[in-house]
């Protein structure tokens, strides 16, 4: 079998502007998101070290971003 990797990988426009809203959100306050933001494990992990933080309810104060 032979297998072809693409010359540019990375995620979608949405998903890079979701990222990019989240990253700026940061900066000025406390962020949730209700359920995860995207599907890829890797970029969770980088956005909770960035103190954006998956919840499944929303009780705490601050910047909210919801998955649509």
């Amino acid at each position: 079998m032979e297998i072809i990797v693409a010359e540019h990988a990375g995620f979608c426009f949405g998903v890079e502007k979701a990222i990019q809203a989240a990253e700026k959100a940061a900066r000025r306050e406390p962020v949730f998101s209700l359920g995860p933001l995207l599907h890829n494990k890797q970029e969770t992990a980088r956005l909770k070290k960035l103190g954006i933080i998956e919840k499944d309810e929303l009780m705490e104060k601050g910047a909210v971003l919801i998955r649509t």
